[in-house]
């Protein structure tokens, strides 16, 4: 899955994200950050959303940095 994220195809990145959208866990968090930070379009859309939802599951993002 992880692989996917940083190796995928556009549409292989998409899937990952979505999947870690519905089942992903705290493990899930950094991943996808790295993935909103070095897309851009439908991949970082993508990946802002999977975030937003697991952070209203709970889950805590980190502070941003600078």
């Amino acid at each position: 899955m992880y692989r996917s994220l940083n190796e995928g195809t556009e549409d292989q990145k998409l899937a990952a994200i979505y999947y870690l959208k519905s089942r992903g866990d705290e493990s899930s968090l950094l991943p996808l950050i790295q993935v909103y930070a070095a897309q851009v379009g439908e991949v970082r859309d993508a990946a802002f959303e999977a975030l937003n939802s697991l952070a209203s599951r709970g889950y805590m993002l980190p502070a941003p940095s600078q």
